[in-house]
């Protein structure tokens, strides 16, 4: 990531943040994908949670935003990346919310929480992007393979993996 920012309130101001960073935005909106889901999570305490994703392509560079926010209470973040997509930032944006809102949260709830909105973000990333397209020789024929850059995303373990990093910071 090039740039990072981040904005915590309520699901209003979370709203208007990211509707004041679009109508900031100088230049033509070229292409753009998003997906919004809210989730209830019954067996995680009764957590509800609205998970928003983004993608904006202005003219030399890729905007990414997210949100994750808690509907019960009324809280979340708003994180905004500008540049190259980085995934282990996202997560680690991610998890930073969940133990501010969450503090008393079980890792594995956490972890499944951003399992979740890591497959919402790859679902978006995959229409974004387009699949990228790796070309190698296989046996005298050229053979064409998905990179798939962001299917660590999908990967619970990989988001563990992160979690337990930023614990040991």
């Amino acid at each position: 990531m090039t740039n990072q920012k981040t904005y915590h309130g309520t699901r209003e101001e979370i709203r208007v943040s990211e509707n004041e960073y679009i109508r900031s935005i100088q230049g033509l909106i070229l292409n753009e994908e998003a997906e919004e889901a809210t989730v209830n999570y019954m067996n995680y305490g009764g957590y509800k949670l609205l998970f928003s994703f983004r993608a904006l392509f202005i003219g030399m560079k890729s905007v990414y935003l997210a949100s994750i926010v808690d509907v019960s209470i009324n809280s979340g973040s708003l994180f905004i990346f500008e540049g190259k997509w980085d995934s282990k930032s996202f997560i680690l944006a991610a998890h930073k919310t969940l133990v501010m809102i969450y503090p008393n949260a079980l890792f594995k709830h956490k972890r499944g929480i951003l399992l979740d909105f890591g497959t919402i973000a790859y679902g978006v990333l995959v229409q974004f992007n387009g699949l990228n397209i790796e070309e190698c020789l296989s046996g005298g024929d050229l053979v064409q393979l998905p990179v798939l850059e962001f299917e660590n995303l999908t990967d619970y373990e990989w988001i563990e993996d992160v979690m337990e990093q930023e614990n040991e910071d």
